[in-house]
């Protein structure tokens, strides 16, 4: 516990974008560095003077990059709005959430899910155009 007579001072730095500062040896020198010379210099004035109690903060505020922000918004929406199933008459659905009724009429109907698939989703193949290509294979 600290006498009555003591001086106590807090001295907060808060960083909100990246920068650096020019350091005592002319050096560029960051946030980190910033600190520790700022600590050093308030332990070197308590050392002098029992009297005075000093303390350094140092608060990082600055924006921390998202790891969904990676992606980007218009990357997000194309992902969902591709279609990955379609059928003849227009119907599309992209394969998430619960089957639509044109989806659960055509495998009811004795269709294969696969048999659905869009052809103009990229590496996606249609199962009948896949049996098509084995059927006019030659075999050796």
């Amino acid at each position: 516990m600290r006498a009555p007579n003591s001086k106590i001072g807090f001295f907060v730095v808060v960083l909100q974008k990246q920068r650096e500062w020019v350091g005592p040896d002319d050096k560029r020198i960051g946030f980190d560095e910033l600190l520790g010379i700022l600590k050093s210099k308030a332990r070197e004035k308590e050392k002098t003077d029992n009297s005075v109690y000093l303390r350094v903060i140092g608060i990082d505020a600055t924006p921390k990059e998202d790891f969904r922000s990676a992606r980007s918004s218009s990357e997000a929406v194309t992902d969902a709005a591709t279609p990955k199933y379609a059928d003849d008459a227009g119907n599309t659905w992209s394969g998430r959430g619960r089957q639509p009724k044109w989806v659960k009429d055509a495998v009811r109907s004795g269709k294969l899910l696969n048999e659905l698939l869009n052809s103009r989703v990229p590496g996606v193949e249609p199962i009948a155009k896949l049996r098509n290509q084995l059927r006019n294979e030659k075999l050796p």
